[in-house]
């Protein structure tokens, strides 16, 4: 797609070269899914809803093994703009590396008009957003 992306950004000090951020990998859309920033871990982020939105933020894990269990469900959740097949997906991420003490996973839903409607975290702690009409 686009001509201008960035594969890592890096700042020189006395000739010691520092990462700022590194290992970036874009999708067909060129939406950042996967990066690492300094000495932190690998985030992997999943877009959905056509690719119009993230629907998961995966911390320490490569996007290769995300994708592969989001695909599970059947679906690619990439492409699919149906929440509650979505959902699946994202239950069974959440499932997945609940069991894992080094990745902590972030999901998110959306909704057209309204835009963000829930971000649950890695512990299933579930906010909601929803829009108030008088």
């Amino acid at each position: 797609m686009g001509d201008a992306q960035i594969s890592s950004i890096q700042r020189t000090s006395n000739e010691n070269t520092f990462y700022i951020l590194d290992s970036v990998l874009y999708d067909n859309k060129d939406n950042i899914i996967q990066y690492k920033k300094n000495t932190e871990p690998l985030t992997t982020l999943i877009w959905g809803y056509n690719y119009q939105y993230p629907i998961a933020e995966v911390i320490n894990e490569n996007f290769e093994n995300v994708f592969s269990i989001a695909s599970i469900s059947g679906i690619n959740p990439s492409e699919t703009k149906d929440t509650g097949q979505l959902k699946t997906t994202l239950s069974l991420l959440r499932t997945y590396y609940k069991t894992d003490p080094n990745t902590n996973i972030s999901t998110f839903t959306y909704s057209p008009i309204i835009g963000l409607t829930s971000a649950t975290d890695s512990r299933e702690n579930t906010i909601i957003f929803a829009l108030l009409v008088n």
